[in-house]
């Protein structure tokens, strides 16, 4: 009931909200080993289309030049010792915008994670 009545009151007391599509599928730390594995690889395939644009004068328009993109992601990290990890993520992005396809890599990411505060006890 609390979680409705703040997002009631969220929703009522806002006046502008700003949005973007951004960043298909991410996380801060995508290849992140929460369990207990030495290392881990995962893959992902995500598709986004742009339908609709808004003009900088709020008038609302239709798209029709077929913009849409595939992000094929292999993301993999390992444990370098028990506190300290590191990871990397390399997409492939492909577009096709009226037609004109292209091909090539994303942003490639390195990552090095370190936990600081370990659970020293166990719960079930």
């Amino acid at each position: 009931m609390k979680h409705f009545i703040l997002a009631f009151l969220f929703l009522a007391l806002s006046s502008r909200a700003f949005a973007a599509s951004c960043c298909g599928g991410g996380f801060a730390f995508p290849a992140l080993i929460m369990g207990d594995d030495k290392a881990q690889i995962t893959s992902s395939l995500s598709y986004g289309q742009v339908t609709d644009e808004v003009l900088p004068n709020q008038k609302w328009i239709k798209r029709g030049d077929d913009n849409h993109s595939q992000t094929f992601k292999i993301e993999a990290a390992t444990l370098l010792t028990d506190s300290l990890q590191s990871g990397i993520s390399i997409p492939v992005v492909s577009r096709q915008v009226a037609n004109e396809d292209s091909t090539g890599m994303g942003d490639i990411s390195l990552n090095l994670g370190h936990e600081t505060f370990p659970e020293l006890s166990y719960s079930r």
